[in-house]
């Protein structure tokens, strides 16, 4: 029988394989019908906005893939965490309880502390450890306690994909900038395909399979490996020369602490919806297959301001076929931004422009937005161009050796940033004179 599925946070990389799957796939009419949200689409967040859109359109299935996951920032941005992971979710639960509505929701390894020596089954003790683990489980409790019927909490681990920023992204990136890098040789889990465990959920949706329970189930790739392993296979596989060179996580100390040990046991699952759950390897293999295409074909650049340089730039980016405008952040009302050349792309969330570029151009204007900004998007690993002295004269000095950060002064000298296996290659428009200076 054909459902209405509400799939939240398609911003996300499990949101975003949805959208790639259902797209590849013929559907027939009597298919279920998907309705993909955002944080600006729909608030989960808001009660009143989440109970409204679900009564409109008559949601029989909500899958949550909306997450705060910036695990070290969160250290310091406790309230955002948990308004995500825990409040929203709770939300949720509250709505899905009230109109008899599956709840599918993805949480997360990190609600583990780690110390295990064999793979992690369900009902495993729970020790989460950090900010960003104690949101998610505090998500998980929320189901538990207000218990929906049949509602699923999928736990997975090491998630990457195509789109947003993670580690295979980022190993390609550093590793076409640098000759050998350092990876953590001590934390061992299973990575996990954002486009499989988007399959694996369709095929829940799918299933007869019934409880009137909430569910717990773990869900990664088969087998396991370490950090440095995961790296090591990525440049093996997109055949980058870089040297890997092992080193413990001591070596490389992070604001929240890492699960040493998080492989997932994933018999249950299996069992009970007859999965057959790919090697991480030849997982890998398909998703930097599809990167290679892609890498080609686009390049996404996102812009900090709006103003007269941000527009200038973004205009000359639309008409270049080479390159994609993710979005432009801004700090006026969107709504209200009729005069911008393309208000679609006009976002008030960095976190969003994050998500969604593989370079950032700062053109505000603001020394002290410029800074906050640049801080936190580093910490993504984002090349960030910045067209600002005020900000290279204040406090540029501090971001020396915490990121590639350059400068160019207008708007022409800015113009494409692209990978080529083997280096990174910095070029400028061919109608425009070169003035790029790079720290």
């Amino acid at each position: 029988m054909p459902k209405n599925i509400l799939i939240t946070g398609v911003n996300g990389q499990v949101g975003q394989a949805f959208q790639a799957l259902l797209e590849n796939t013929k559907r027939t009419d009597d298919t279920h019908h998907f309705y993909f949200t955002n944080r600006e689409t729909l608030d989960i967040s808001d009660k009143e906005s989440l109970e409204t859109f679900v009564k409109e359109n008559q949601i029989n299935i909500i899958v949550n893939t909306a997450a705060y996951t910036a695990v070290d920032t969160a250290e310091d941005d406790e309230a955002l965490a948990y308004k995500v992971n825990k409040e929203a979710v709770e939300n949720l639960a509250e709505i899905s309880k009230q109109y008899g509505i599956q709840l599918i929701h993805i949480s997360t390894d990190y609600v583990f502390d780690g110390t295990s020596h064999t793979p992690l089954i369900e009902t495993d003790s729970i020790n989460p450890q950090g900010i960003y683990a104690k949101s998610k489980r505090a998500g998980e409790e929320a189901i538990l306690s207000i218990h929906p019927k049949g509602a699923i909490i999928i736990r997975t681990s090491w998630v990457y994909s195509t789109t947003g920023q993670n580690f295979v992204k980022t190993m390609l990136r550093v590793g076409a900038q640098k000759d050998e890098i350092n990876v953590v040789c001590d934390q061992i889990g299973t990575p996990t395909y954002a486009r499989d465990l988007a399959r694996a959920i369709l095929t829940m949706i799918e299933s007869e399979h019934e409880s009137e329970e909430v569910e717990i189930y773990h869900y990664s790739n088969e087998g396991n490996c370490s950090w440095y392993d995961f790296a090591q296979a990525i440049f093996e596989i997109a055949q980058v020369d870089c040297k890997v060179n092992p080193i413990s996580t001591k070596e490389y100390p992070t604001p929240a602490k890492r699960p040493s040990y998080s492989v997932l046991n994933k018999e249950k699952i299996k069992n009970e919806y007859q999965l057959n759950i790919p090697y991480w390897r030849d997982s890998l293999k398909s998703c930097i297959s599809l990167l290679d295409i892609e890498e080609v074909k686009r390049f996404k650049i996102g812009i900090i301001g709006s103003g007269f340089i941000g527009g200038g730039l973004a205009k000359l980016l639309l008409q270049h076929p080479e390159y994609e405008l993710s979005y432009v952040l801004t700090r006026t009302t969107v709504s209200k931004r009729d005069d911008f050349i393309s208000p679609d792309k006009l976002t008030n969330s960095l976190d969003k422009l994050i998500e969604s570029s593989d370079l950032i151009v700062e053109c505000s204007g603001d020394a002290i937005y410029a800074t906050e900004s640049i801080d936190h998007i580093l910490k993504f690993d984002i090349p960030v161009v910045t067209m600002n002295s005020e900000f290279h004269v204040t406090t540029g000095s501090y971001f020396v050796d915490k990121g590639l950060v350059t400068e160019a002064e207008g708007i022409s000298q800015v113009c494409r940033l692209f990978c080529i296996k083997k280096r990174l290659l910095w070029a400028l428009n061919p109608l425009c004179m070169p003035i790029l200076k790079v720290f």
